[in-house]
């Protein structure tokens, strides 16, 4: 096992450890579909609540750090699921990538509610 190899494992094993920091997530590529199990640390920046009229508009932002040995290549429009609560998380970015993880930026699909119906866009 070369240096590199050796790193990855340490970052694996180390941070991405899924009885640490990090939640096992469901995770969808944009360019095959196929959903899969990846540990994901997740970090919800804000609730993202505004009220509009009587109504409120709900869309979370995260940023979530994904092991490069689990996704090679993080894509604008991957989902993750976040495991609390089911909610999707659409990634529109990446703010880091060092070859062994990748920070990435997501949000959330966007929830409308008006008195007692919801809808999602």
């Amino acid at each position: 096992m070369g240096l590199k190899d050796q790193i990855q494992a340490d970052a694996d094993n180390a941070v991405m450890n899924t009885n640490d920091l990090a939640r096992t997530s469901a995770y969808t590529p944009v360019s095959t579909g196929e959903s899969g199990n990846v540990p994901i640390i997740w970090n919800i920046l804000n609730s993202g609540v505004e009220m509009e009229d009587s109504g409120q508009v709900k869309q979370r932002r995260a940023e979530l750090e994904l092991s490069a040995s689990d996704v090679t290549l993080p894509r604008r429009g991957d989902i993750a699921a976040y495991p609390v609560d089911g909610a999707e998380f659409f990634v529109m970015g990446i703010i880091r990538s060092d070859g062994f993880t990748h920070l990435v930026d997501a949000v959330e699909n966007i929830r409308i509610t008006h008195g007692n119906i919801t809808k999602e866009v």
